[in-house]
């Protein structure tokens, strides 16, 4: 072993004593000494690593290569970025040990949405999906991020099937707030519906034979939003 070891010799009563230092032989065997755990997203492993003697003492100043297949390293330690199981690959000279490291979703930070990103008719549904997501953008379940409450600042937002019914034109936030404190909104936009009836106001209904008569035509949806429409000269019947 490395160290100071003293060696004693007597002859009789007489005895001398020498002290010797023992440091590293050459370098033999590469040495990890834990090849598995598991983390979270959030946090980090160190690998012990070494490269020893044939006696099992550790040489130092000697070059460690680690390899992962997901995240980053700093010297010896991993800092994962996917959840997963994921390898990282010692290496010293010809001689490699991988070691496994299981990675679980870290805390949840935020709310990510899909399914209404079109333009919505008025008098129609959309179907909004969300899930839930570390820093890193890894999906948790959705129980981790705790009881969500919703508020449509137009139209009607049903959490049991997830949908959106649209009602009034424009462009309206829905927003979303859970239990654990985190908070999201989104956009959604909505147009004109499914026609319902044409409006005709005239601008005059008795007038003299020499004089005008302007219409105003305006288009009603089923969710009664209007829209002022310019109708065709060969969409107009009339007599004398």
């Amino acid at each position: 072993l490395v160290g100071q070891h003293t060696i004693k010799a007597c002859f009789g009563v007489i005895c001398g004593i020498e002290t010797i230092t023992v440091t590293p032989g050459a370098p033999v065997t590469l040495v990890v000494l834990e090849t598995s755990g598991i983390i979270t997203a959030d946090g980090s492993f160190t690998i012990n690593a070494e490269i020893q003697d044939q006696h099992g003492n550790s040489v130092p100043g000697q070059t460690i290569i680690y390899t992962p297949t997901n995240g980053s390293m700093s010297g010896p330690t991993f800092m994962p970025f996917a959840t997963g199981a994921h390898t990282i690959t010692v290496g010293w000279s010809t001689q490699t040990i991988d070691v496994l490291i299981v990675v679980n979703g870290g805390a949840p930070t935020h709310y990510e949405t899909s399914g209404c990103e079109d333009v919505i008719k008025a008098g129609t549904t959309c179907i909004l999906d969300w899930t839930l997501h570390d820093q890193f953008g890894n999906v948790l379940d959705l129980a981790v991020g705790g009881g969500i409450s919703w508020n449509a600042a137009e139209g009607v937002f049903t959490e049991g099937n997830g949908t959106y019914f649209a009602t009034l034109i424009g462009v309206h936030e829905i927003t979303m707030l859970s239990t654990g404190g985190i908070s999201h909104s989104l956009n959604v936009s909505v147009d004109h519906g499914e026609m319902s009836y044409l409006e005709l106001n005239a601008s005059d209904t008795e007038i003299t034979a020499d004089d005008q008569v302007f219409f105003n035509t305006t288009r009603v949806d089923i969710m009664g939003n209007r829209l002022s429409v310019l109708v065709p000269s060969g969409n107009w019947t009339y007599l004398d």
